[in-house]
Order: structure tokens, then sequence, then C-alpha cells
């Protein structure tokens, strides 16, 4: 009975943290009390270490390497998305020297950061892979715990681009591991493995390859899954939107109250003289519960927003993309070109953006003798339109229909293939 109340112990603390994960990314207005909440629940594991019995300990291990598997993989399939996130780290720290060591960095930390969950799952070298997920998750509280006090970046992109979360979830999440770690570590001698040398070696050279040529693909190509607005099947126009709804901030002439009423309920009242000379309308408030499909607007060389032309059409419209002029593959030129006069043949619309200024555009084209439109689009939406620089985008019916890199850009047989 005292056992099994010893073991009641251990499998709540795991439950508690577990649950805590769950209601931090779904409830934000609790935030400190999840605070406590996780700091208390990470001392019991601590006080009751004891308490832990070898299930709760293989649970626990297995977790945390499904975690991690699932934290590598949705960055290890778009490292380009980790690059960013981690260029962003660079500004926001002031490390700018250090951006040309990013790319080999990031794919370096989502390799091992993969690998790791599965030698957690499959006990392969336990001793030395929980040695490392302790430095590392040491090292990510230290650093969540300073994003959310400071929130030099707005999100860690500790789950790529599939699950976005504040600083403060992230910290918290941070200290759900935590728990579940340090019940592992407390209790080790029930972490066993039964593979012999070679075939850990075997398995885990295997898993780190594996990983490693996934993401040297993604890296110069494209995602292989993309969780981004500007996926293929995305809708560029929202078609079928839902009502928008007004509040009017109205002033009692005669009191000086304000209140807010819903259009519908002062709508009949406007017309009425005594309820004019009584009431002002002195402001409007708009909730519009349509999501918007992106952020991107085009502005061409005169400062005109022509976003319309080419993402508010049926025509096909092929648009190039190259978020960073400094650092864009220039090589690709050629195909681009070609790609623009197959397109402008056939009657479709062709258009390159970039992330710069009027002035700096100018300088560029006359640098490259570039042919084609040059207009300005946001960086930060480029990079999520199409990850390559430069890359390809079709848009068609409103809809992105296909995207290339700039390894693939397509020729004239392509482009029939291409357009329905």
């Amino acid at each position: 009975m005292k056992k099994n109340k010893k073991d009641f112990i251990g499998w709540l603390i795991i439950a508690v943290a577990l649950l805590s994960a769950v209601a931090v990314y779904f409830v934000e207005g609790l935030m400190w009390a999840f605070l406590v909440l996780l700091i208390l629940n990470l001392l019991y594991s601590v006080i009751f270490r004891k308490y832990f019995s070898p299930a709760a300990i293989t649970l626990s291990r297995v977790l945390i390497g499904a975690l991690f598997i699932f934290s590598g993989f949705v960055k290890a399939v778009d490292p380009m998305g980790t690059v960013f996130k981690m260029e962003e780290y660079m500004v926001a720290y002031g490390t700018e020297w250090a951006m040309p060591l990013v790319p080999a960095v990031a794919i370096l930390m989502i390799t091992v950061e993969f690998a790791l969950g599965f030698f957690a799952i499959l006990n392969i070298k336990p001793k030395f892979t929980f040695a490392i997920i302790t430095l590392m998750m040491a090292g990510y509280t230290v650093l969540t715990f300073l994003d959310a006090l400071n929130n030099p970046v707005s999100d860690c992109g500790c789950f790529g681009d599939f699950i976005i979360m504040s600083n403060w979830q992230t910290f918290y999440k941070n200290l759900v591991i935590d728990t579940v770690l340090l019940a592992i570590l407390f209790n080790f001698k029930y972490v066993r493995t039964r593979l012999s040398g070679m075939a850990q070696f075997a398995l885990g050279g295997f898993i780190m390859v594996m990983t490693l040529g996934v993401e040297i693909y993604t890296y110069y190509h494209l995602p292989i899954m993309d969780f981004l607005p500007w996926k293929v099947g995305s809708k560029t126009v929202m078609e079928e939107r839902l009502p928008v709804t007004f509040f009017f901030t109205c002033e009692n002439q005669e009191t000086g109250e304000r209140k807010e009423f819903p259009y519908d309920d002062i709508s009949a009242q406007l017309s009425d003289s005594a309820w004019n000379a009584t009431w002002t309308i002195v402001s409007r408030r708009d909730i519009d519960p349509n999501p918007k499909p992106h952020n991107l607007r085009i502005i061409n060389d005169a400062g005109d927003d022509v976003t319309g032309d080419y993402l508010e059409v049926d025509n096909p419209t092929f648009i190039a993309t190259a978020y960073d002029i400094e650092r864009w593959h220039s090589g690709a030129l050629p195909k681009l070109t070609q790609l623009y006069h197959d397109a402008t043949n056939n009657g479709y619309n062709f258009v390159m953006l970039v992330d710069e200024e009027p002035q700096k555009i100018e300088i560029f084209v006359n640098e490259h003798d570039i042919e084609f439109p040059v207009y300005t689009g946001d960086g930060t939406e480029l990079k999520m339109m199409n990850r390559s620089n430069p890359g390809v985008t079709l848009i068609q019916n409103k809809t992105v229909k296909h995207k290339w890199s700039y390894h693939n850009i397509p020729d004239a047989k392509g482009v029939e293939m291409a357009v329905e």
C-alpha cells in the first residue's frame, strides 16, 4: 500500500506537468498561476524524486523523446525557417558578425535534436543522450526565460511554423520538460538499453545521416512539408467572408455619459431627431472575424499598391521572389528571364518582388540588366511565400498552385504543365 501511494505521487507529478503543458497553450490569461504551479511541480519532482516507478520513468523517457522528435521534425522539413529565426536572434542580441555561421549551426542543431529524440526512445547511449538533453534544456530554459522578460523575438521557433507560442508559453513548456527530465535523472537506474554497442552505433549513425540528408535537400530546395500561409492550395483572397460587426461609441450631450452600441441597436435611432439631439456618435469599432490569408502588399515603381492585379485575378501569375538581393543566387537570372518570356507569351502575369526601396530596386535592375518588372514586397512575407532566394510561386484562380526553388525554375514545357 505504501509503495502504491508513492507511485501515485510520481504519476501525479507527471500528470500535472502534462496537463499544464496543454493548458498553457490554450489559456494565456492565467500565466502567473501556471508559473507558480509549474515551479511547485518542479520542486516536487525533486522532493519526491524516489516516488517514481520504473513505468513512470519509461513513459517520461518516451515523452521527452517524442517531443524532441516532433520538434526536430517540424524544423528539419523546413530548415530555412530555423535559419531565419536564428538570424532574428543575431540581430536582436547584436551578434550580426555570426550570421555566416547560422545555416551550419541551424542544421547541426536540428540534426542533434531530432536524433536525440530517437536515442531517448530507443535507449541508444542513454548516459550520453540524457547528458546532452540536460545541457540543452538548461540552456533553453535560461534563454527562454530571458526571452520572456525582454521579448527580443516574438516567437522562438521551437516548433518551426507548425505551432507558434509566445515567449512565456515557451518558457513554461520548458519547465514542464525540466520536471519530467529531473524525474528521469534522479531515477536513471531504471534506464537500460538492450541493444549491443554495435547496434547502437549503427542505428544512431543511420538516424543522424538520414536527418542530415533531409535537411540539406530542403535547405537547397523547398520545404518537404509547408506549414506557412503560402503553402500550395492556399487561397490568396477570402472569397466567402463572414459579416463584419460594427460598434458605435455615443456620448450623451446632457450627462456626458458614453456608451457603446452595436449598429443593429441604434440603426433605427439614427433617423430619430430626438435621439440625435441627445446622443452624438464619437467613434466606431469594427470586429472582422475573417482571418487574413496573408499580409503581402505589392508596391510598384510608382508607389501604387497593385496587390490585387497579381493576387486577386484568375489569370496565371508567376511571382519571383528574392527576400535578400545582396545574397540572392544571381545565376538563376537567365532561367527567370526565360520564364518571364514563356509566361508573357502565353498571356500570363509575371513580376519579381524584392524587399527593397524603389531607388535600390532601380540600381538592382540596371546592375543585372533585368527585363521583367521588379516591385517591392515585405521581406518577412516573401520568406514565407518562398524559402528559396530567388524562388518562383504560381498563383492561379486566387490559389497557390505551385512553387519552385532557383534550382528547378520551370522551362516552357514546365510552364505548360503547371498551368491548368
